[in-house]
């Protein structure tokens, strides 16, 4: 069984899918979140490789991570028409079969990357909502 921690409540995923959608204090289905968590690098790959998509990579632990997820979660229902994806870095360990990009091998959490079909196009370090809205509107070919 994993649990899933945000603002004091838990999730409990019983669901042993190889991805799970996790919905997080969401009041009703409209504004539930769409983040997929991925459970380990190759599904991290999976997901960099596919379509344009939006890579979290955090740590449970991390202050700055969890003030950033409410921000990512709300992005994710803004945003339908990208995928939103959430990776927790001891997820990840230095021999899997993570993408070879220096994203991947980067410190410093929470940072987030704009991919499509295997190719970076922009990241964003730290908790920089302003900053993270820019790359979405980018990755969407909004002004």
């Amino acid at each position: 069984i994993d649990y899933l921690f945000y603002e004091k409540n838990i999730v409990r995923d019983v669901s042993r899918k190889k991805m799970s959608v996790v919905h997080f204090g969401a009041s009703d289905a409209s504004s539930a979140s769409r983040v997929i968590h991925l459970r380990d690098a190759d599904e991290l790959a999976d997901a960099f490789n596919g379509p344009k998509c939006v890579i979290l990579m955090h740590w449970d632990m991390c202050g700055h991570c969890k003030a950033f997820l409410p921000t990512y979660h709300k992005a994710s229902v803004e945003y339908p028409s990208l995928k939103f994806y959430a990776i927790e870095v001891e997820s990840v360990k230095p021999e899997s079969s993570v993408p070879s990009h220096e994203f991947f091998s980067q410190s410093g959490v929470p940072r987030v990357a704009a991919a499509e079909h295997g190719t970076v196009k922009d990241t964003v370090k730290g908790n920089d909502g302003n900053r993270f809205y820019k790359l979405l509107k980018a990755l969407v070919g909004v002004q």
